[in-house]
Formats: C-alpha cells, structure tokens, sequence
C-alpha cells in the first residue's frame, strides 16, 4: 500500500538562490527525505504542495531524494525547482455567477523580508485562447505566508458543468523587482 521513490540528482546551484520542491499527489501519508533529513510529512497528501528545501539541498554535487507516499503517487511529477524569494505557494478560484466575476485567492510565501508585490491575474477563454480579462494589483507581502485577493469582471461569464468543463484558464504571476514567479 506504500510507495518508495529514489533518486540522485546533481545540481550546480548559485548562493542566494531559494530551491523549492514540487510534489503531487502523494496519497493519504507522505515523507519526503532529502539527502537523509525528513524535509516534509503530512497526512492526506493530495494535490499539489511546495516544501521549501534551500537549506537542505546540496548547492554543488549529489543529492539524494527519497519519498515514501501512498500507492498510485504521482511522485514522477516531482521536480525542483529554483524560484524567487517570494513565491505563489497556492492560489484558489470562486465566482459569483450573478455579478460575473470571479475571485482569486493567491497565496504567497516570503522567504524574505515583507516586500511590494505585483499580482498580475489573467483569465483566458480555453476554446479560443482570448484574453477576456487581464487585472494588475499591487500587495505588501509579509514575510512568510499571506492571502490577497483579486477581482476578475467577466462579461458573458458561462457556468461550468460536467458537459463543458474547461471553460477558463487562470495565469497569475508574482513579480517582485525583477524576480517573477507563475
């Protein structure tokens, strides 16, 4: 009912630069390990998480992976990856089907000191790959974990359903300075 996954990776990575860890679906229990130390373990480990591994990876040479997950874990999804100091740990999206708009949540993570943020949310019709609406905003990020919203007005909005499912495609990038994260 467990899955074990290893792997050894080489990396040549710059000081300075925070290293992120992409997991998904990794069953009802995970543990994940990197180069011997536990780095995450959580119950229910469905969906999408990030586990920030800046002080954990080897910078230069050889790291060792190791993920015990529950079968049928999507552990070959895993990546890693190099990403800026503030980061879109998660993001969530509701409408409002009588005032055509949609809210989106972005969670953001700051390794560093608060900071000025400019969300950017783009909606783009899947069918036709149009823009319908692109909305900037500007958030003071804390350091560590903060939620801001953004509005999307949406002319014509069309209710999802199990016969049309892909509707819209949410694109929300953070840029801080001239560091972006999507």
């Amino acid at each position: 009912e467990v899955v074990w996954y290893a792997n050894k990776f080489a990396a040549s990575l710059a000081k300075g630069e925070r290293v992120v860890l992409s997991l998904c679906d990794l069953g009802r229990e995970a543990t994940v390990w990197l180069n011997g130390k536990q780095v995450d373990a959580r119950e229910n480990a469905m969906g999408s998480f990030l586990v920030d591994v800046t002080d954990t990876v080897k910078r230069v040479g050889t790291n060792n992976l190791v993920i015990r997950a529950g079968a049928g874990a999507a552990v070959a999804r895993t990546g890693l990856s190099v990403r800026p100091t503030v980061l879109i740990a998660d993001l969530v999206a509701t409408t409002d089907l009588e005032a055509g708009n949609m809210q989106v949540a972005v969670a953001l993570n700051n390794a560093g000191e608060a900071a000025e943020v400019t969300l950017l949310a783009e909606l783009t019709a899947m069918d036709t790959g149009k823009v319908l609406t692109r909305v900037p905003v500007k958030v003071q990020a804390a350091a560590g974990e903060s939620v801001h919203n953004v509005a999307l007005a949406v002319n014509d909005y069309i209710s999802w359903d199990y016969d049309n499912p892909y509707l819209y495609n949410i694109t929300v990038t953070a840029t801080v300075a001239d560091a972006v994260d999507a």
